[in-house]
């Protein structure tokens, strides 16, 4: 019997977009947010122990278990097609809930966020992530090779590296100069400084947030 288990995209993208937000614009701060995947993972330990995981999981019924994987999968395609964690094919809007982007940034409206219709579907790292992170990888699949989805992600980070492209993920601006020197730490050692000390068990005081963030995460059980 499992006592752990591999890192849920769909929780993940919850715990980021939702709970803690945009620079930290959700409901909680990400301190409390971790305490309560901390708690999650000794109910999870506790439920596995007692057998209570597999009766829980027969009693939801197959259409939610069906309706919840589709749910998931929806929100992360969104997610990948956005501007913020994707390829900016889409972007939200105002007389409607998003709309066709794929504009490079520097033309996006600075007040909507909308791209000009002259310069849809113009950035090529939106094509870059279309065909070599999308057909590539689907084409890798058809013809079963080991690896294919790790192959096409690794393809198009190579692709983006270099800094001199129209389509590196680090320009000659502020942030893209910050993001590259991250960048070349990554094969750095990182000492882990804070584990459990960045936890925040002031649950109190957030009340409803905290219990609604506690039991999404149980869902992934």
């Amino acid at each position: 019997m499992p006592i752990c288990v591999a890192p849920g995209m769909g929780l993940n993208a919850y715990f980021a977009y939702t709970v803690v937000g945009f620079h930290g614009s959700g409901l909680v701060s990400y301190e409390v947010a971790l305490t309560a995947v901390f708690v999650e993972g000794f109910v999870f330990i506790a439920l596995t122990i007692f057998g209570l995981r597999q009766w829980l999981a027969r009693a939801i019924p197959a259409s939610i278990k069906l309706a919840t994987g589709v749910g998931i999968g929806l929100y992360l395609t969104l997610i990948g097609l956005t501007y913020s964690a994707g390829i900016g094919a889409v972007t939200g809007a105002t007389s409607t809930p998003m709309e066709l982007a794929g504009c490079h940034e520097a033309n996006k409206d600075p007040t909507t966020g909308l791209c000009p219709s002259s310069d849809k579907m113009r950035n090529p790292t939106m094509w870059i992530g279309i065909f070599i992170g999308g057909f590539f990888t689907v084409f890798l699949m058809m013809f079963r090779v080991k690896g294919a989805i790790i192959a096409g992600i690794l393809l198009v980070s190579i692709i983006s590296w270099p800094r001199s492209t129209p389509v590196t993920y680090f320009p000659h601006t502020e942030l893209g100069d910050s993001g590259f020197d991250f960048f070349k730490k990554v094969v750095s050692f990182h000492p882990i400084q804070k584990t459990l000390n960045v936890q925040n068990w002031s649950a109190g005081s957030y009340g409803g947030q905290f219990g609604l963030a506690f039991i999404t995460y149980v869902h992934e059980i």
